[in-house]
């Protein structure tokens, strides 16, 4: 029920008084009019006037006046309170009760109304905050759906900043970014300040009091409602660091994830602004729902800079790399698998149909264990084959399988090199050793009798083979080297000097060969190293001189060529075949044609031609006008300036 003030409620029981005093007038009218008593009927409309307009009070007050005016004014005896009639006496009392209940209906009605205002007046407030809910649910689902499709944080700050000042009609809004181990805050993004203010913001540090660093050092939200209080509590110490300080209210709030602070969300208003119990609620989840985007983005941008990087490794890798879906779709590859098979493969059904097992057959499924095929395209391509599957949640099959491609070919061809090498160099190490060790047991043998002839032709076969050892040692030693890296070339040389002197070499291993020289005058220098040349061209005579024929001529030749200077080796022998001539500098190789004509462990010309292009120069082979062979090596002239 509704509780008047005093001053209404003395009104009141004013107006109930004077309801009952009017009765009087009115009764001793009616009275005389009609020649009888009319009762307590004025009096009870005086009740119901009184209860009427006054209320429960007012209507007793009115009642109490009129039973007080009625006993004494129209009872017996008059003038006086005590009624002397037991039936005026009840016609009191009955009066009375109908007083009582006029103004208990009244009480009544009084309270029913009340209820009814509060009721509407609770509803329409109910109906205010429903409508404010659902706005701001509204502006929160509108929130999420946009930074749900947001996929770069400059995306995300920019729909977190107008959304967030569109929902609260704020003024200003920024974010910023706490980097790990750096002791200042980063706004990432702001709106509504001047290009002076987004200056000063850019970047915080922490031990400056502002709103957004004290959220960012204790983890709680800031809010202030009055922009003197701002300017008060943050003024001095801002403007100690020459930064200007405007007027605004301020809600600072922390963008975390899992208790995990990284950046802080700010609003700002021009003017005053209340921040009642939901609104820094509603505040509090535009900065979950930021802080929740911004780790995804984080998240993802790491995500695919990791697959970037794993994407990377994987293209970086020599072997070769599949990733088969559980339908035998390929999903990826590497650019080594695709050199190593021939091409892209597009499902496991291509890839077994370009395998073939020892039997000739493809195979039917991927080898859980490293297994070695040949590739039917390229049968003398060997690719080891493995299959790892992927580990899948329960209930998952055929599971994601990555296949593992190695290419074995060179590793094949790397054995039988090894085991050519093995072959070559017991035999080739076998034959000068024997000689020397036989010849050397003879001429040392307690009471040897040999002739000098005998003697001196042990003494040149030791010589010989001795020599034959310390050039295959030589080689060997030039392909150490080779992998360690040498780098040769770089002074100035003159064939015209080395030649004559590496033949006349020669000459003296092979008298039964006739070597004839011709150097062309004033040659320019080359640049090149003196010892590597002279080991090229001796490995060159000495082949030409051992598949030669007795009394045959080896021609050697010196001229100038452009961009350098030419020594070419012609010999008259069985000559080399044009198909096979860039494979007799490969290691350990041995011409068919040649092999059983004389011994070597196949190192001689892939040395020279190492030794050759660490020079910078050139060498091949060609079949002779004429019959023979015919070697050439061209090294570039000399640029640099000569020293005194």
């Amino acid at each position: 029920m509704r509780s008047p003030s005093r001053v209404r409620l003395a009104q009141l029981l004013g107006l109930a008084f004077l309801a009952a005093l009017a009765v009087l007038p009115v009764k001793s009218a009616l009275n005389g009019a009609l020649g009888r008593d009319v009762g307590f009927l004025p009096a009870v409309a005086a009740v119901v006037v009184a209860a009427g307009l006054g209320g429960f009070l007012p209507g007793l007050v009115a009642t109490g006046v009129s039973i007080v005016l009625e006993a004494y004014m129209f009872m017996d005896p008059g003038g006086r309170l005590d009624v002397a009639v037991e039936s005026d006496r009840v016609r009191l009392l009955l009066f009375g009760l109908v007083g009582l209940l006029a103004s208990t209906l009244a009480w009544l009605r009084d309270r029913a109304q009340d209820d009814s205002h509060r009721a509407r007046a609770e509803a329409e407030v109910a109906k205010e905050r429903t409508d404010l809910i659902v706005r701001r649910l509204s502006a929160l689902q509108g929130l999420a759906a946009e930074l749900a499709g947001a996929l770069t944080r400059d995306h995300l700050t920019n729909a977190l900043l107008a959304h967030g000042i569109a929902s609260l009609q704020a003024d200003g809004a920024v974010i910023f970014y706490i980097n790990p181990g750096e002791e200042h805050l980063e706004a990432i993004g702001s709106r509504g300040y001047s290009p002076a203010g987004e200056q000063v913001m850019s970047i915080l540090p922490l031990d400056i009091p502002t709103p957004a660093t004290d959220v960012a050092r204790t983890g709680e939200s800031v809010f202030i409602e009055d922009p003197a209080e701002y300017v008060a509590r943050y003024g001095p110490s801002l403007a100690s660091h020459g930064i200007e300080v405007l007027p605004h209210s301020v809600a600072a709030v922390p963008l975390a994830i899992d208790d995990r602070s990284f950046g802080v969300l700010g609003f700002t208003w021009d003017s005053q602004h209340e921040f009642a119990e939901d609104r820094r609620d509603f505040i509090a989840a535009i900065a979950r729902l930021g802080a929740a985007a911004l780790e995804r983005a984080r998240l993802s941008s790491a995500e695919i800079g990791h697959a970037a990087e794993v994407e990377a490794v994987i293209g970086a890798l020599g072997e070769g790399i599949i990733v088969i879906e559980p339908d035998g779709s390929v999903r990826s590859d590497n650019a080594a698998a695709a050199r190593l098979l021939g091409g892209r493969v597009a499902s496991l059904a291509e890839l077994l149909g370009r395998l073939r097992d020892a039997g000739g057959d493809a195979p039917s499924e991927l080898p859980a264990s490293p297994t070695e095929f040949q590739l039917r395209a390229r049968r003398d391509t060997s690719v080891e084959i493995v299959a790892y599957p992927v580990a899948e949640p329960a209930g998952t099959f055929p599971p994601t399988t990555v296949v593992v491609c190695r290419d074995m070919t060179a590793f094949r061809q790397g054995q039988g090199l090894r085991e050519a090498f093995l072959s070559l160099l017991s035999h080739e190490l076998r034959t000068p050793v024997t000689t020397i060790y036989g010849g050397s047991s003879v001429l040392t043998r307690p009471g040897a009798s040999l002739s000098e002839e005998t003697r001196t032709e042990i003494l040149a076969d030791i010589a010989s083979e001795a020599n034959r050892l310390y050039r295959l040692v030589e080689d060997l030693l030039v392909l150490a080297r080779f992998d360690e890296g040498i780098d040769l070339g770089g002074e100035p040389s003159l064939l015209q000097r080395l030649v004559p002197i590496v033949v006349e070499q020669e000459r003296m291993r092979w008298p039964a060969i006739q070597f004839a020289v011709e150097v062309a005058l004033d040659l320019p220098a080359v640049r090149a190293d003196e010892t590597s040349v002279q080991q090229v061209l001796r490995n060159l005579l000495s082949n030409a001189a051992k598949y030669s024929d007795v009394g045959s001529v080896v021609d050697v030749t010196v001229e100038a060529v452009p961009g350098g200077v030419a020594m070419r080796v012609r010999d008259h022998g069985a000559g080399v075949d044009t198909n096979e001539a860039e494979s007799l500098f490969e290691p350990f190789y041995r011409s068919p044609k040649t092999a059983k004509m004389a011994g070597g462990a196949g190192i001689g010309l892939y040395v020279s031609r190492r030794l050759v292009d660490a020079m910078d120069g050139r060498i091949w082979a060609a079949p002779a006008e004429g019959g023979g062979s015919e070697f050439t090596v061209v090294l570039p002239t000399y640029e640099g300036e000569f020293s005194d």
